[in-house]
């Protein structure tokens, strides 16, 4: 490498770590669930009509409970729920959940850096090989029982709720960084004596939670849909050899023969805050044609350009 070469990296990995720390010095006080901090704006690519056409594939990585007041079974609940009720507001969306078998063997357990945060990186370059355009990470975080005291002197009497938090994170595998984040609660009240059985059991009867489970996926399924809507559609060259080259996109996604995409070189990566890694939009680096369509995967050939490799990215050409 020559020193020029050497000063445009040091720029370029300069610049990047100002834009990803850009959105944790202007946010103050927001919350930051640990997955890195979002895309600034100014370097989004969102989705144009070209590529309306394309159905984005987004993995879903099993839903957690963390609260020992909820049974297990709340989580698939809450994951199944909210993605029926996103696919009814977003219909051109293909989910890639647990138990299918296009499904990633490396997001059955969410990775997470030593730090306990969640390992954005891996969460991308686990995606890429599938097609993923976006990875959403879903759990709920707590479930208690408060107490209000409501009215004034000698009418004042207690309330008791029970109250859900849930977090809500959507990740790009483009750039391993976060395009949503978003922690949701919700309440209804109970009876004293519903507190008191709870008190007991040390447990909170799914017909408490339930409720507001499908609140908060009413909240929040509107704008997730509208993150995943303005992201670019992107797929990725998963093998390469001397006839053609295999994407990670077919039929289901709306690819056709005679479609032309754009390949992006983006597979060298950056560190950011938190030991977190995020992965810079790279140079155009040619195109290819699609001449076979499967279910899931395309066959293409160059149509300029050449060197393609595995983890390459593609979009649609205008």
């Amino acid at each position: 490498m020559t020193l020029r070469e050497w000063r445009d990296r040091r720029k370029r990995i300069v610049a990047w770590t100002i834009l990803f720390l850009l959105p944790i010095v202007a946010g103050g006080c927001s919350k930051w669930s640990g997955g890195g901090p979002s895309l600034p704006s100014a370097v989004k690519e969102p989705a144009s009509a070209y590529d309306k056409r394309l159905k984005k594939k987004i993995g879903v990585v099993p839903f957690r409970m963390e609260s020992i007041f909820g049974d297990s079974m709340l989580k698939d609940f809450f994951q199944d729920n909210l993605l029926q009720a996103i696919q009814e507001k977003c219909t051109d969306i293909l989910f890639i959940k647990p138990g299918g078998g296009d499904f990633p063997e490396g997001l059955v357990n969410l990775p997470l850096l030593a730090s306990g945060a969640v390992d954005n990186f891996s969460l991308a370059m686990t995606g890429r090989p599938f097609g993923l355009n976006a990875v959403l990470v879903g759990k709920i975080t707590s479930i208690n029982v408060d107490e209000k005291i409501k009215g004034f002197w000698f009418l004042r009497s207690s309330h008791y709720y029970v109250q859900v938090e849930a977090l809500i994170e959507l990740y790009d595998t483009a750039t391993a960084t976060k395009i949503f984040d978003q922690t949701l609660s919700h309440k209804i009240e109970v009876e004293e004596p519903d507190v008191e059985l709870i008190r007991a059991q040390n447990r909170i009867e799914p017909y408490f939670i339930e409720p507001s489970l499908a609140e908060i996926i009413d909240d929040v399924k509107d704008n997730l849909c509208k993150a995943i809507e303005r992201q670019a559609w992107k797929s990725y060259i998963v093998a390469v050899d001397a006839a053609d080259i295999l994407m990670a996109a077919g039929s289901r996604s709306n690819v056709q023969a005679g479609d032309i995409f754009e390949v992006y070189d983006s597979r060298q990566s950056i560190e950011g805050y938190g030991g977190h890694r995020y992965l810079p939009p790279g140079p155009k680096v040619g195109e290819i044609e699609v001449k076979t369509v499967s279910e899931d995967t395309a066959r293409a050939v160059s149509v300029s350009g050449s060197g393609f490799k595995e983890g390459q990215g593609l979009r649609l050409k205008k």
